[in-house]
């Protein structure tokens, strides 16, 4: 009987968690959807999906239908296509090596093999046809599409029908496939990461600010229940984030079953994460310091795991361990035909230990939490009990001696130190002196001030951080391309040597073979590591075996170091001497190879982080300035000092100024040995700095608060950031409109000003037209700022 009572109890007992859990789970979900900031999260982190999927299709847009051939018997045909207008081909020396590079494509390809026997077909007049094979992630019109367009291009080439069969012929990913299965992981983990880590944390903090979680944490709830609640509404979110994540790219999924798991048990390591950053952080600028403290060993690992032969073996084998990585691999896994059990099975228990550690975690932190609660409230009422009697006693007294007492308001406590120093700025100056002169101390003291202010925020050193980490990031990439052994040849072979190609197939030496000498020269000269150019000659396998030297021409970029291209020279001579049979010789042209047009590979790169640091100081330091000083009641105190809103407005926007220019110096620091023009590099630095803390006023103008100043900056950011992104993409064929707007817009003028930094020879009229585009566009944003500003704060 008694027994049967205590499971009663239990029963009861466990229903009664189970509505708690879901009453703050329901309250949860439905303040999410109120609040800006998780708001934003969710969208940005969908975006980011959509990014993804449509980067590969914007940037093949205008290119020609490839095809990757394996010619067993070097064919007629393969000639003929390479020279043709319609079509871009591929070859490689064998058909497995084909199936693995098709494998790894993120775009609609066509893999082709060509028998041996295939010129002594068309010699004997019968009907041909050839194999064809293609991605298991396209449909069947996409299949249709590339079989007609290459069954069409080849039976012209040739003068007779040639048809292409692919029954049968279907190459499906594999778990270690890149291309568009990676870009999808990629994706995945991406926004599950997002939204469970920054979303309960927002949602925490509100309700710290709102006096809401004490009141939760001494309510019937316990940790564990109030763990489990957040978790439940940051998994609804993140498995939502996911979902949409897996419709987009539902094309890929064979395994349907392990992405869902995959994204479940992703989405509750990272929610439980969200919840530990949520429990320790007590306002937004702690948030976005622990945010980015979290964010870069979860993310940065994901990249890096997937640079094979630039990373090194051993780094690469601990970062597969890091959770996230976990997630990418699982989730790849889960796109491919065939499943390694073993390991997928390991892999899912190792997430699941993860995650109970970290609810663990989170359970006993918000349990202390909760403790201190309880603590805090019992000495406050002990404390109102023994003080009431007496503060009662005391106003009664002091009211009748003082009527207005009852009445006054509590001022907010504001720092008069700002106010004390613009008066002895302005008044240690003598009476003659300009007015103008006058200003321009006072706008010094106020951006000194908040020079200082910014190195105790937490949220502006934040910001900081965010900056560094885009420039690091940046400079990572070249410092692991340039400590590889291996050398790197990039070849334009004039008449098709068969030596060459041999060698460029071999594993041992790393030669790219191209169609021209610009196509040489451009790659060589836009590359992240020092790469040699080599001209082959059309008679370069007639000269094999010869007692002769054979010389060749060679390049090289103009940054390279001479110690270093004098060692690749060698190498290369050594390496063709070996597979000649004989003496080979590169003599390097004594000009360097500069970049000549638009800026590609390494440069862009370059020239994007450059815009993309400089927004995110100007965009979201500045309007900072202005929040923390409406917040603190600073800014009346500086309007009523000597000091007018137009000198507040250009004292923090000097503040600004500094940090840009700082984080511009390190990032020129980092990068000098690519800048050619450091006039252009220097005037591209200076107009971005304006423009985007004019743009950044214009937000500290608009914002009341932090989320709203986040809100505004996160939407000029995007805008900006995203027509870089589209505008670096120079092969889409946009209407003209829309192709003139992107070219003019601020963003795209910043980011060609510091790309013709890097060329060899830049047009002054384009250079000039640019730069007054991007002035007028700086007065346009300073002076709507400080008009607005001037009706706001009068």
């Amino acid at each position: 009987m008694k027994t049967g009572r205590q499971q009663v109890g239990k029963l009861a007992g466990l229903r009664k968690h189970v509505r708690i859990i879901a009453a703050i789970s329901a309250k949860d979900i439905v303040e999410a959807l109120k609040n800006k900031n998780t708001i934003a999260v969710i969208l940005t982190a969908v975006a980011m999906v959509f990014v993804y999927r449509g980067l590969p299709i914007l940037t093949s847009g205008e290119d020609l239908p490839r095809v990757l051939v394996y010619d067993a018997g070097e064919s007629v045909i393969v000639p003929l296509l390479e020279n043709s207008t319609v079509v871009e081909l591929r070859s490689y020396d064998s058909a497995e090596k084909m199936q693995e590079v098709l494998r790894d494509r993120d775009t609609p390809m066509l893999g082709l093999v060509i028998p041996a026997d295939f010129d002594h077909q068309l010699e004997t007049g019968i009907d041909v046809s050839l194999e064809g094979y293609v991605l298991s992630w396209l449909s069947v019109d996409q299949v249709q599409e590339l079989t007609q367009t290459f069954e069409a291009e080849i039976s012209y080439l040739l003068g007779k029908p040639t048809t292409i069969q692919t029954a049968g012929n279907i190459v499906h990913l594999e778990p270690d496939s890149t291309g568009i299965g990676t870009s999808a992981a990629i994706a995945l983990v991406f926004v599950v990461t997002m939204i469970g880590l920054t979303l309960i944390p927002h949602l925490m903090l509100e309700e710290k600010q709102a006096h809401t979680l004490e009141v939760m944490l001494v309510s019937p709830a316990n940790a564990a229940d109030l763990v489990l609640g957040k978790a439940v509404v940051g998994l609804f979110y993140a498995l939502l984030g996911a979902l949409i994540a897996l419709a987009v790219y539902s094309f890929l999924v064979v395994h349907w079953w392990l992405a869902l798991l995959v994204a479940v048990l992703g989405a509750l390591f990272t929610v439980s994460l969200g919840i530990l950053l949520g429990t320790i952080v007590d306002s937004r600028g702690q948030l976005s310091m622990w945010a980015w403290l979290l964010i870069i060993p979860l993310f940065l690992p994901v990249f890096l795991s997937l640079m094979e032969g630039l990373v090194p073996d051993n780094v690469i084998a601990i970062f597969r361990w890091i959770p996230t990585t976990v997630m990418l691999n699982l989730t790849m896994v889960s796109f491919a035909v065939e499943i390694p059990l073993g390991s997928t099975l390991f892999k899912l228990g190792w997430i699941c230990l993860w995650v109970l550690l970290a609810l663990a975690l989170d359970a006993w932190l918000v349990r202390r939490k909760s403790q201190q609660a309880a603590g805090a409230q019992t000495t406050s009422q002990k404390a109102v009990q023994q003080i009431a009697p007496l503060t009662t006693t005391g106003l009664r007294i002091l009211t009748p001696l003082f009527p207005g007492m009852a009445k006054t308001r509590q001022k907010p406590v504001v720092d008069d130190r700002t106010d004390s120093e613009l008066d002895s700025t302005s008044n240690a100056l003598p009476e003659d002196v300009p007015q103008s002169m006058r200003g321009l101390r006072i706008t010094w003291a106020i951006a000194l001030k908040d020079i200082r202010a910014t190195l105790t925020n937490k949220l502006a050193l934040s910001i900081i951080l965010g900056s560094a980490m885009i420039m690091l990031s940046n400079a990572v990439l070249p410092l692991l391309l340039q400590a590889r052994d291996t050398p790197v040849a990039i070849v334009y072979d004039q008449g098709r040597s068969t030596i060459i190609r041999s060698l460029a197939a071999s594993d041992d030496v790393r030669i790219g073979v191209v169609d021209s000498l610009a196509e040489m020269q451009e790659i060589v000269s836009e590359s992240a590591e020092v790469m040699i150019g080599i001209v082959i000659p059309a008679g370069f396998d007639d000269l094999a075996g010869s007692s002769e030297p054979i010389q060749l021409a060679g390049y090289a970029v103009h940054w390279g170091d001479s110690g270093d291209i004098a060692e690749r020279i060698s190498f290369f001579e050594a390496q063709l001497g070996l597979a000649t049979w004989g003496s080979v010789g590169i003599d390097l042209a004594p000009d360097r190879i500069y970049p000549r047009e638009a800026v590609t590979g390494q440069l862009l790169m370059t020239s994007m982080m450059y815009v993309f640091v400089i927004i995110t100081l100007g965009i979201m330091l500045v309007p900072l300035l202005m929040v923390e000083e409406r917040q603190n009641h600073t800014l009346e105190m500086l309007l009523v000092s000597p000091a007018n809103i137009s000198q507040v407005i250009s004292g923090k926007m000097v503040a600004g100024a500094f940090y840009g220019v700082l984080a511009v110096a390190v990032v020129f620091l980092l990068t000098r040995y690519l800048v050619v023009h450091w006039e252009v590099a220097l005037l591209a630095a200076l107009l971005s700095v304006l423009f985007t803390i004019s743009v950044g006023m214009l937000v500290g103008v608009l914002s009341d608060s932090p989320t709203t100043a986040g809100m505004w900056g996160t939407f000029f950011m995007v805008i900006l950031m995203s027509t870089t992104i589209i505008s670096s993409l120079g092969n889409i064929a946009w209407p003209p409109l829309v192709e003139t707007v992107l070219r003019y817009f601020p963003s795209t003028i910043m980011f060609k000003l510091f790309g013709m930094a890097f060329l060899g020879e830049i047009a002054l009229a384009d250079l000039l037209v640019n730069a007054a585009v991007l002035i007028s566009t700086t007065a346009l944003f300073f002076g709507f700022a400080l008009w607005l500003a001037r009706r706001r704060f009068r």
